[in-house]
């Protein structure tokens, strides 16, 4: 933490004994306020900065938008990559994928449809190598993106692909990984992970009645997402240089807490 009123703020807060000129200085932060000093976001260090919300349908919107922002800035090829999701070893039925849609849980850390794109950047979401700085939560940006051999090649600006990628190359903010023959400094080869999970749907019997029936549903995906924004969730262990915090009630309709408050705003290294 560099910046000692933000510091002073936060001893504050977590102690729930802010005053006045503390409330002054947050209500200059907020950019629909008239004496807010609202910063660049076409220049750095503001057009690269991350928004931190407890709403997982703002976290997807911000995410989705920011990444077709990059994508037609850059003229990169935006793939989309479908999750390979299998019961032993098979497909899923037609009642088992609607099983898997109703139960889609909001804290996916395999998502169901990935997009992928050169210059994304990006957030892992499951402990993959731990000693070498590629924790769940490790940020950095996709820089080379190995595709299927039996995948079509298109010159379209989104391409919904047919098979899941071999690896994706991603160069991490941070790593003590050493560099690898033929990649830079800090790039990471990321390969597919596998997740399982169970759904639960009822079918009728030859009787005539409803039988509950589970399933383990295996999913294969890549360990990431888009880091364009994160949730309060996500946001834990963070620092980053600047952040746009979104203090909006938690999607329960409950009551903002201290302690949402207080992981949002330390985001900032201030």
């Amino acid at each position: 933490m560099k910046d000692a009123v933000w510091t002073a703020f936060l001893r504050r807060l977590r102690h729930a004994i802010i005053n006045e000129s503390n409330l002054n200085m947050l209500q200059s932060l907020v950019l629909t306020s008239e004496n807010c000093v609202v910063p660049n976001f076409m220049q750095d260090p503001w057009n690269s900065t991350c928004l931190v919300t407890p709403r997982h349908v703002v976290h997807e919107a911000w995410n989705d938008a920011a990444l077709q922002d990059h994508c037609c800035f850059n003229g990169s090829q935006l793939f989309i990559c479908p999750a390979l999701n299998s019961i032993r070893g098979r497909p899923l039925s037609n009642i088992e994928w609607l099983a898997l849609a109703v139960q889609k849980s909001k804290r996916e850390t395999l998502k169901s449809y990935l997009p992928l794109a050169i210059g994304m950047r990006v957030l892992v979401t499951l402990n993959i190598l731990t000693d070498v700085d590629l924790p769940n939560g490790a940020r950095g940006t996709i820089v080379g993106i190995g595709l299927h051999p039996d995948e079509v090649a298109t010159l379209n600006a989104t391409v919904h692909l047919q098979h899941c990628p071999v690896y994706v190359l991603v160069k991490m903010d941070h790593t003590r990984a050493a560099a690898l023959p033929g990649l830079e400094d800090g790039v990471i080869p990321i390969t597919p992970a596998s997740k399982s999970f169970q759904i639960s749907y009822s079918v009728q019997n030859s009787s005539g009645q409803l039988q509950k029936q589970q399933k383990t549903v295996t999913r294969r995906q890549f360990p990431i997402t888009g880091a364009y924004a994160l949730t309060d969730y996500r946001s834990q262990g963070q620092t980053l240089k600047t952040v746009i915090v979104d203090l909006a009630k938690p999607p329960s309709g409950g009551e903002l807490s201290l302690f949402n408050i207080y992981v949002a705003l330390s985001r900032s290294s201030g």
